[in-house]
């Protein structure tokens, strides 16, 4: 089987990217009811900035020379690569987290206690790349999965992604168990919850209610800080919302004087 190439990783981003886009616009519309899309724009703008920043992580991935020489079919090699994920994601999310790192690198993330599909990406830059990128590409990258399962591979991540925001529910497959972590903060910081079973982060959204955290001092200085950045962005939108009125009412003066 022949290396990865530089057209892989372009392929492979574009791949993502598209089923993302797809994915996310769909499912955000079809669950407006149950999760409503909020600050459209800003996320928007978001998303376009890490798409740039994920372009240029994904093609140094694919050069870094880390190739494992293996014989195993593709099905195993599949299988490793969520495990590899799983590896990744749960202790780089659990060191985001950290006091000394939340507010810098991922606090973006969680201004949504109630996510929807297009959030699933609204990050900061080197949360894009060092937490969701690696975690989804180093695998592939290690055991030298190539095309078209390679595309296929990120195709269902990127719909995986979505998915877990959107508030939708498909058995055990997609159970809320990332809502948990939006809202709670402390639990559920992997994809497959093993380590969250291992380390005790496990919450199930089937058997749990959050509100079994109401005494938790730092989940609810947490949510306190987030809901006053919120709310000064909101009174920030509005006081623009103002000055854009009076300036257009000075504007409609000026012309009325003139006139006179």
């Amino acid at each position: 089987m022949s290396d990865l190439t530089f057209e892989n990783a372009i392929y492979s981003w574009g791949v993502f990217w598209i089923f993302y886009w797809i994915s996310g616009v769909y499912l955000s519309w079809k669950g407006n009811n149950i999760r409503p899309v909020e600050r459209a724009q800003e996320v928007v703008n978001c998303l376009a900035l890490n798409m740039v920043w994920t372009f240029v992580g994904s093609i140094i991935l694919f050069y870094i020379p880390i190739r494992l020489d293996t014989s195993f079919n593709i099905i195993i090699k599949l299988l490793l690569c969520n495990l590899v994920t799983e590896v990744w994601f749960y202790h780089v999310h659990l060191m985001l987290h950290h006091p000394q790192l939340y507010k810098k690198f991922h606090k973006r993330h969680h201004e949504f206690t109630n996510p929807y599909a297009l959030t699933a990406m609204y990050c900061t830059g080197f949360e894009a790349v060092f937490c969701n990128l690696l975690a989804v590409g180093l695998g592939p990258v290690m055991l030298n999965i190539t095309a078209p399962y390679l595309y296929i591979w990120f195709g269902l991540v990127a719909m995986n992604s979505t998915f877990t925001h959107s508030g939708f529910r498909l058995g055990w497959l997609m159970d809320g168990s990332h809502d948990i972590h939006h809202e709670s903060y402390r639990y559920n910081y992997g994809t497959l919850t093993i380590f969250d079973r291992l380390y005790g982060t496990h919450k199930d959204p089937l058997q749990s209610s959050v509100a079994d955290d109401t005494d938790d001092t730092t989940t609810n200085e947490i949510k306190a800080n987030e809901i006053k950045s919120n709310e000064i962005k909101s009174n920030e939108i509005k006081s623009n919302e103002i000055k854009s009125n009076e300036i257009e009412f000075n504007e409609i003066t000026d012309t009325a004087e003139k006139l006179d």
